[in-house]
C-alpha cells in the first residue's frame, strides 16, 4: 500500500504527499467522561465512508458542547452505531439531529419491538433514572423510530440490510460472498478496493421472559400497567406529552407506599406491620437467588461489539502493512501511546459486554478469533469496570491473552464521578500486562486521535 497516514491535530505535517495516499483511516475517541463518543472516517480515494460508534455520558455537558462545536460543513454521516440501551450511550443523540448530522442509517444492539421497551425501561427505573434522563432517552427513541437517523437496523427485514449499508458504494457485503464459508456473517462489511472490514457482534436480550418473571407480583399491577402502555406507546408514536404523562405516572407509583403482611418479632411483642415502596418490591422482584442481582442486571451482556480493521486471513483479497499514528491532545502522553506497524492496526468496541463465565467469554472470542489477532487498539468493556467479570479475573485474562503484543486498552470513563471505580484499579494493572492502557476522561487533554494507513 502506498499510503502513511497524517494526525487530525492541526499542527501536524505530512509525512508524505497526501495526492499518493490510496486509504486513510482517521478515528477519535472523544473525551466526554463515563460515556462514548467514538468518531471515524474511512477513505479511499475520494470515496469515504464515516460512522459514530455510540454518543452518551452520565454527565452530558461535555458531549453536548463538542457537538454544538462540531464543524458546519463536517456533519454528513453513514452509520450512527448505538452499542446499549443504557442511558451513557445513547442520551446525546437527539442533540446530533438539533445540530444537524445527518445519517443514513441507524445500527442498533436489539430488533425494537414494544417488548423490548418494556425491558429497557424496567432497567432505566431499577437504575434510578430521573424524569429528565427518562425524557430525554425517550426523546431519541422516538426519533429513531421515526426514521430521523435514517434506516433503523436491524429491522424486520434482517435478511435486507446489504442494500442499506452500501451508502456511497464504498463498503458492502457483496464483495465477500463468504457466507457459505460461516465466518463472515451477514453483519459484516468490506470495504470496496480496500484491506479493511466492519464485523458487529452482539447476544439478543430474552426481553419477553424477564418481564413476565418480573410482574408475578401482585403489587406491580398498576406499575406493570403503566410500563406496558409505554412500550405500546413508541411503537406507536404516540404525542410527546402523552408519553411525558406516562412518565410521570411511572415515577409516582414508584414512591407509592405499600402495606405489608404484619410480622412478629417475638411472642410478647404483637405484630409488626412495614411499609414498603412499590420500588422496593420492584427491586426484589428483579433479583434472582442465584447471582442477587438478576434479570435486568443481566442487560450488559447483550452489548453490540463493533471490529473496524484489516480484513483477517485467509479472507484478505490483499496483505497490506499499515502504519497507525497515535496522539492525543496532551503532548505529554504521545510517548507512551505508541505507533504501530503491520497489520495489528484495528479497532474494536465492546459497550458493556460482560465476561462471567466462560461460555459468553469464548463465544466472543470463537467469533472474532480472527480479527482479535489484528486489534491493536480495544475499548474496555463498561468503562473499565472490574463487574463486568468473574471476581478473580480468569475470564479478563483470557480476555486479554488474545491481543497482539503491545496493543492499547482504552477506557472512557470518569474517575472523579459517582464513584464507580472507573476504571477498576485491577482492570488497569492487568492491562498493564499485555499492553498499554490510556484513560479517555471528561479532561479534552485526553482526547485519543489515530490515523491508520
Amino acid at each position: 500500500m502506498k499510503s502513511l497516514l497524517f494526525f487530525l491535530s492541526s499542527n501536524a505535517t505530512l509525512p508524505f504527499k497526501e495526492q499518493e495516499t490510496t486509504m486513510l483511516v482517521k478515528r477519535t475517541q472523544h473525551a466526554i467522561g463515563q460515556g462514548g463518543f467514538h468518531v471515524a472516517e474511512i477513505q479511499v480515494d475520494r470515496s469515504k465512508f464515516r460512522y459514530i460508534y455510540d454518543c452518551g455520558a452520565r454527565n452530558t455537558k461535555g458531549l453536548v458542547e463538542i457537538i454544538e462545536t462540531w464543524p458546519s460543513t463536517d456533519k454528513a454521516f453513514d452509520w450512527l452505531v448505538i452499542s446499549s440501551f443504557d442511558s451513557d450511550h445513547l442520551n446525546c443523540a437527539s442533540e446530533l439531529l438539533d445540530e444537524g448530522f445527518t445519517f443514513k442509517a441507524v445500527i442498533l444492539p436489539h430488533l425494537l419491538n414494544a417488548d423490548l421497551f418494556k425491558y429497557i425501561f424496567l432497567r432505566y427505573i431499577t437504575d434510578d433514572l430521573e424524569i429528565d434522563e427518562l425524557t430525554r432517552v425517550t426523546k431519541v427513541f422516538r426519533r429513531i423510530i421515526a426514521g430521523d437517523f435514517g434506516r433503523v437496523l436491524p429491522g424486520e427485514d434482517r435478511d435486507g440490510i446489504t442494500e442499506a449499508m452500501d451508502g456511497d458504494g464504498l463498503v458492502s457485503t457483496k464483495d465477500l460472498a463468504l457466507d457459505s464459508v460461516g465466518h463472515i456473517s451477514k453483519r459484516s462489511y468490506k470495504v470496496k478496493n480496500a484491506d479493511w472490514m466492519l464485523r458487529f457482534y452482539s447476544v439478543e436480550v430474552e426481553a419477553k421472559d424477564a418481564i413476565d418473571k418480573i410482574f408475578n407480583a401482585p403489587d406491580l399491577t398498576a406499575l406493570k400497567t403503566t410500563i406496558l402502555e409505554i412500550g405500546e406507546s413508541l411503537v406507536k408514536k404516540v404525542s410527546e406529552d402523552k408519553m411525558q404523562v406516562l412518565l410521570d405516572e411511572v415515577l409516582t407509583e414508584l414512591k407509592r407506599e405499600v402495606k405489608m403482611p404484619a410480622t412478629r418479632t417475638s411472642a410478647k411483642k404483637p405484630a409488626a406491620q412495614k411499609k414498603k415502596t412499590v420500588k422496593d418490591i420492584l427491586n426484589a422482584a428483579c433479583k434472582t437467588p442465584e447471582d442477587g442481582k438478576g434479570i435486568i442486571h443481566d442487560y450488559n451482556s447483550a452489548s453490540l461489539c463493533l471490529y473496524s480493521g484489516p480484513v483477517p486471513e485467509p479472507y484478505a483479497h490483499r496483505d497490506d502493512s499499515f502504519i497507525c499514528y497515535r496522539t492525543c491532545n496532551d503532548q505529554r502522553k504521545t510517548r507512551t501511546l505508541a505507533n504501530r506497524n503491520g497489520r495489528a492496526v484495528g479497532w474494536m468496541g465492546v459497550g458493556d459486554i460482560t465476561f462471567k463465565n466462560s461460555a459468553s467469554t469464548l463465544g466472543f472470542i470463537r467469533y472474532y478469533f480472527a480479527e482479535l489477532a489484528l486489534t491493536g487498539t480495544r475499548m474496555l468493556p463498561h468503562h473499565g469496570a472490574q463487574s463486568n467479570y468473574d471476581p478473580d479475573l480468569a475470564q479478563f485474562r483470557l480476555f486479554t491473552s488474545t491481543i497482539p503484543d503491545g496493543s492499547l486498552w482504552v477506557a472512557a470513563a470518569d474517575p472523579k464521578a459517582g464513584g464507580y471505580r472507573h476504571p477498576d484499579g485491577a482492570i488497569v494493572a492487568e492491562c498493564a500486562l499485555s499492553g498499554t492502557f490510556h484513560l479517555v476522561s471528561a479532561d479534552p487533554t485526553t482526547t485519543l486521535q489515530e490515523v491508520i494507513g
